[in-house]
């Protein structure tokens, strides 16, 4: 006796499981790129180490303190020795995720983020030493941000830059950032994590 399979309560099943599997993938693909270069030895995001990193960054700032802040007097140290994105906000002091990217065990550039709230994010800094430049890493920095500031919960992440910078602007766009708001010095980006909706 032959059986007969009823086609048409299987294919819904199936797209549906293939969907899953889609988003699944689609939501990782940043996070594994991150990981997928680390676990061949080339780069790796490290916690913040102040005696190992803390020359590295004031260094950067020394150099590119236009491309990093508004405020010349920005306190470089409260930063570090507080964990804290500055001294106007001293309820998120110990909540600032201060990174440092290496290449090869050679430090490349730094992050910070925080959350502001229980849904929103911040990325504060992304910065690559310019004998690193011209390789992809701000891409990789930023992706690796957003990455973990979704992993913290949350659903908006927002940044800014200058509007002279050039090639941040075009980072930043091509990942997904978009832009709310701009002034004569800054525009002010947001990206929304992307909630899938349950069939």
């Amino acid at each position: 006796m032959k059986q007969t399979i009823n086609k048409k309560l299987y294919v819904p099943k199936i797209v549906v499981i293939l969907s899953v599997l889609a988003s699944l993938l689609t939501g990782l693909t940043g996070y594994y790129l991150v990981q997928k270069t680390d676990a061949q030895g080339d780069l790796e995001f490290r916690d913040f180490d102040k005696k190992r990193d803390e020359q590295f960054i004031r260094e950067a700032f020394k150099r590119d303190l236009y491309w990093l802040v508004e405020n010349p007097e920005f306190d470089v140290d409260f930063m570090m020795d507080n964990k804290a994105p500055n001294r106007n906000h001293p309820e998120f002091i110990g909540k600032l995720q201060i990174k440092v990217l290496f290449e090869k065990g050679k430090p490349a550039g730094f992050t910070t983020y925080y959350m502001v709230n229980f849904y929103e994010g911040k990325i504060q800094f992304i910065y690559v030493n310019p004998d690193f430049r011209n390789k992809g890493l701000a891409g990789k920095i930023t992706r690796y941000d957003i990455d973990q500031l979704f992993k913290m919960g949350a659903h908006i992440i927002k940044m800014n830059t200058r509007v002279d910078n050039a090639p941040a602007i075009k980072v930043y766009e091509r990942i997904g950032f978009k832009e709310t708001s701009r002034d004569h010095k800054f525009i002010d980006y947001q990206i929304k994590r992307a909630i899938t909706p349950i069939s």
